[in-house]
C-alpha cells in the first residue's frame, strides 16, 4: 500500500485536493445562484426571529 501512495509523488494530493474543493465551491454556488429563490431567502431570514405560535407555555 505504501508503496503505492509514494509512486503518486507529493505533488498528486495538492492537486486532487483543489480539485475536490473547486467541485464542492461549483456546487454550492450553482445552488445558491442558478434559481433565485427570493421568497426561501426571506422565510430563511426571519427563522431566527420567529418564535412560533404563542400560547403561553415556554418550553
Amino acid at each position: 500500500m505504501s508503496d503505492i501512495i509514494s509512486s503518486f509523488g507529493l505533488s498528486f494530493f495538492p492537486i486532487v485536493a483543489m480539485l475536490i474543493f473547486i467541485a464542492v465551491f461549483c456546487a454550492v454556488m450553482h445552488r445558491l445562484l442558478w434559481r433565485r429563490r427570493d421568497e426561501e431567502f426571506i422565510e430563511a431570514s426571519r427563522l431566527p426571529l420567529d418564535d412560533g405560535p404563542s400560547d403561553g407555555v415556554r418550553p
